[in-house]
């Protein structure tokens, strides 16, 4: 294998910004917002049930929640973060009329827009990045960036945390609603870079992250420590598709230089 690429998911693998969110108030504003615009309760059990691959996934990484899932309340039920309510409010638009599932999105992402950028705004590196971004330049690997934040956020943190000449392609939350799990953000890497997906592999500490590598046969290495603000834990990154699980990003180039003998470790 001739490992040419490295797509990184961004917060809690190379940087932190989750810690420094207020995920309540912005969880609340959300709920504000849907109960607005008339996304009650029932609404989101209903899209619940038509979205059970997605909610499986979710309930993996959520042990608490075990396997309850006709029940929601949409303050209280922990499986439901903000992506997650957005994601299922923006079905259930979608099926009654996708031209205002894109007005929903641009509308209602605007609120967990400002909470990131609150976050990155007090960004902190992930012990090792800079370091495994150096190597991975001296080995000639290109770096992308699949996240799930928004582009504001991820492009305010690289510049903050003088990591952008590190970075090749960055790929967030700007398309409406192809995130990880889907694969539409690494699949758009990929091409961006030209790089074909046997030649890439993923890094990220979520079931999403791995769960995504899995659909295009990506290698996935996923990260997880006792540190990290909202990481799944080893065994769902390996359920969904891990190759291997890493505690620390200083270990990656050791575990790479094993697939690929000319990578320098």
């Amino acid at each position: 294998m001739k490992i040419k690429l490295l797509i990184f998911d961004f917060d809690d693998t190379l940087v932190n910004i989750g810690k420094h969110v207020n995920w309540i108030e912005a969880k609340n504003q959300t709920i504000n917002f849907l109960n607005d615009i008339g996304i009650n309760q029932m609404i989101v059990d209903d899209t619940i049930l038509d979205n059970k691959n997605y909610v499986k996934g979710l309930m993996n990484y959520q042990k608490q929640v075990q396997n309850t899932i006709k029940k929601i309340d949409l303050v209280n039920y922990h499986a439901l973060g903000v992506l997650d309510l957005l994601y299922l409010s923006y079905n259930h638009i979608k099926k009654l009329d996708e031209t205002k599932s894109v007005s929903f999105y641009q509308e209602a992402t605007k609120i967990l827009d400002n909470f990131e950028l609150i976050g990155a705004k007090k960004s902190t590196l992930i012990d090792g990045s800079i370091s495994l971004l150096k190597w991975a330049k001296s080995q000639n690997i290109l770096i992308g960036i699949a996240t799930n934040n928004s582009y504001e956020s991820v492009s305010y943190s690289l510049k903050k945390l003088n990591m952008n000449k590190y970075v090749d392609s960055i790929h967030a939350r700007y398309i409406p609603i192809y995130w990880k799990p889907d694969s539409f953000p690494l699949n758009s890497c990929l091409s961006d870079l030209k790089i074909k997906n046997k030649e890439a592999v993923m890094v990220g500490d979520s079931w999403r992250d791995m769960s995504a590598a899995k659909k295009l046969n990506l290698m996935g290495i996923g990260i997880y420590n006792d540190n990290q603000f909202n990481s799944s834990d080893t065994q769902t990154l390996i359920d969904n598709g891990a190759s291997h699980v890493i505690s620390t990003l200083k270990n990656l180039p050791y575990i790479l230089s094993k697939y690929d003998n000319s990578l320098k470790t």
